[in-house]
């Protein structure tokens, strides 16, 4: 059976010497395994191109079952051709992190989500295009937990504590390991209901963004199962550094 999917590529990683498999999340199916079958020999490695963490492009895949958790590659073509995003050095270590933040967060994720998907598409585009993108991981990452399903419930800014593992304000502290305070929530709420052009706005240092992203690992960590944190994120705290 044949399927056409619009997909943004999460990872790929090599099968065999001449194959590899890629992981994608895919505007009709969800998250979907393909495998690009001869795609490392030299008549067919222009494709390696399109393989590379979160490219955008139209797969033609098959498989005996339409249900098949694994498929084979048939075609694949650009659906966007970024002009920064693969060249530009941090912004490059700022992909590989995203891609597998989306890998960790999105393994469950197998039915098709209009809306996650279309959010992706328009925040990847825009990264792309802009020259001050020091806050857009963090901006990206709250926003994404609203496709999540767990962003934070904030209504009034003069409640000064975050509960972590309820993701909402209090005006009083709380005998809980999860409840932050001061500068750290102060930043926190700086990006809640801000679009990206927005949060560039935001003025942090780099130790102030370093402990910004790691309340936000550990948030996604109370509210995704079996969450650890990327190994790109290192690479991003020196690209950023």
């Amino acid at each position: 059976m044949q399927q056409v999917f619009d997909a943004i590529v999460l990872r790929s990683r090599n099968y065999s010497d001449t194959s590899v498999i890629l992981r994608c999340y895919s505007k009709q199916r969800g998250v979907v395994s393909i495998i690009a079958r001869g795609v490392k020999k030299k008549k067919r490695n222009h494709v390696m191109g399109l393989f590379q963490p979160l490219s955008m492009v139209e797969i033609v895949s098959y498989s005996k079952k339409a249900d098949a958790e694994l498929k084979s590659l048939k075609e694949i073509k650009s659906n966007f051709f970024y002009n920064s995003l693969h060249s530009d050095p941090i912004k490059l270590g700022l992909t590989m992190f995203l891609a597998e933040m989306l890998e960790l967060t999105l393994r469950e994720e197998e039915e098709p989500n209009v809306l996650l998907f279309n959010f992706l598409e328009t925040s990847f585009h825009y990264l792309d295009k802009i020259e001050n993108y020091a806050n857009f991981h963090i901006s990206f990452l709250i926003e994404l937990t609203k496709h999540l399903g767990f962003y934070p419930h904030f209504e009034d800014r003069t409640k000064k504590y975050f509960d972590l593992e309820y993701g909402v304000f209090y005006d009083f502290d709380k005998n809980t390991p999860y409840l932050f305070s001061g500068e750290l929530v102060d930043n926190f709420i700086k990006f809640l209901g801000t679009k990206f052009v927005k949060s560039n706005e935001v003025v942090l240092n780099k130790q102030q963004r370093n402990n910004l992203l790691k309340l936000i690992m550990q948030y996604y960590s109370l509210h995704i199962s079996n969450f650890r944190e990327p190994k790109s994120l290192e690479v991003l705290k020196t690209l950023y550094s």
